[in-house]
């Protein structure tokens, strides 16, 4: 009972540790950012194309 314990409890802080590291990168990358300016750039020339 104390290994499942043991390794229930090792699995959910590897995730957590995991979770903040992607934090992290993507915050030192700025991936975010960049996604919401491409996202933003094809929504304005979908409305350049609209227009024609």
């Amino acid at each position: 009972m104390g290994d499942l314990v043991l390794l229930i409890v090792s699995t959910i802080l590897f995730l957590g540790v995991m979770y903040l590291i992607r934090g992290l990168v993507l915050w030192y990358y700025q991936i975010t950012k960049r996604v919401e300016l491409m996202e933003e750039t094809n929504n304005l020339l979908r409305k350049l194309l609209e227009k024609e």
